[in-house]
């Protein structure tokens, strides 16, 4: 049964926190006495080389009303990545493996409080997506660029999606049409990268740069609803060894979702601001560390038929969305 109004929200914020960490973005960073220019920033491993980030998000978001309803949670996840091979242009074959896992909140139905360590358990609903990465792993193929080349086992990232969509094999749904929404999601995290080195990895600029030199990146992601960034991204300096980006960014998404249950449909929008800045190792192009803060505003309409008619539910929700990566030493 899918859950009505509060719930769906939750999924297209999910969207929201994989394009935030995909702008990696650490606020505050000002010009320093560094270096003005910066070569070309390109990703790069060697064969061997294990190196882990820690992924954290954390959510605050409250209904307006005397009668508010508030959501809360923090979560975290270690992100481990083993290259076990380059070729001679450069590309890495990299095994991507999800560790320990923890998520911790408090939602219209109480506190709830679920890790990985802790061994089978109920999985609280919030807590459904990063039950199913903990303890698992893809293989992926990158290039110096940050392309995506291929994807290995890419359906561990499909169960999870499709799990916390309450989407899974049982009395409602055979295993060959499970199997095709499966297939059209692996497909969809393919395209969109939604949890690949778990958005470690920004796009890079095309060219060398000087202070006050800009680029854009434009992104799409249909896996948690459709949502879409644009992200304007200016050099400052290299200081310490580590390229320094300012960054502005505007994201909207928009969901429906008439799959559920018969006479259910429901939509979910949601628009964010955020501003802040990426520091990147300018050897081997990877994140030191990255912190956001959004301004996030969602509304969800949902129309439920029933023996008495159709009932439409609204709720408006606001607050703030943060995402810090940082490497795991």
């Amino acid at each position: 049964m899918r859950k009505v109004g509060i719930f769906l929200l939750v999924l297209i914020l999910y969207g929201f926190m994989a394009l935030v960490s995909s702008c990696n973005k650490q606020s505050g960073t000002k010009p320093g006495q560094g270096e003005k220019q910066v070569g070309l920033i390109r990703f790069k491993m060697e064969p061997g080389e294990i190196v882990g980030f820690r992924r954290t998000d954390k959510v605050d978001m409250e209904e307006g009303g005397v009668w508010g309803v508030k959501l809360k949670y923090l979560s975290e996840i270690d992100i481990i990545l083993n290259c076990e091979e380059v070729d001679e242009e450069g590309n890495m074959i990299i095994k991507q493996s999800w560790d320990r896992a923890s998520v911790k909140g408090v939602w219209p139905k109480g506190e709830f409080k679920w890790r990985s360590e802790d061994g089978p358990q109920v999985v609280p609903e919030l807590a459904k997506r990063y039950s199913k990465l903990a303890g698992k792993s893809i293989t992926v193929r990158m290039s110096p660029e940050g392309e995506l080349l291929e994807l290995w086992n890419g359906e561990v990232i499909a169960d999870a999606i499709l799990c916390e969509k309450g989407i899974r094999v049982g009395s409602d749904m055979d295993e060959e049409v499970y199997k095709e929404h499966q297939q059209e999601v692996t497909q969809e995290v393919f395209e969109s990268r939604e949890h690949i080195l778990d958005n470690v990895l920004p796009d890079y600029p095309d060219r060398e740069m000087a202070n006050g030199d800009i680029f854009t990146i434009y992104e799409k992601f249909t896996t948690s609803n459709y949502a879409i960034q644009e992200m304007e991204m200016t050099f400052c300096e290299v200081l310490d060894g580590q390229a320094c980006f300012n960054a502005k960014a505007a994201i909207s998404c928009v969901g429906e979702d008439a799959t559920a249950d018969p006479g259910f449909v429901s939509e979910v929008t949601a628009k964010g601001q955020g501003k802040g800045a990426i520091k990147l190792d300018s050897d081997n192009g990877m994140i030191n560390y990255a912190k956001v803060v959004m301004k996030v505003k969602t509304h969800c309409k949902a129309q439920l038929g029933g023996i008495s008619g159709i009932m439409t539910k609204e709720r408006t929700m606001e607050g703030t969305m943060t995402t810090i990566l940082s490497a795991i030493e």
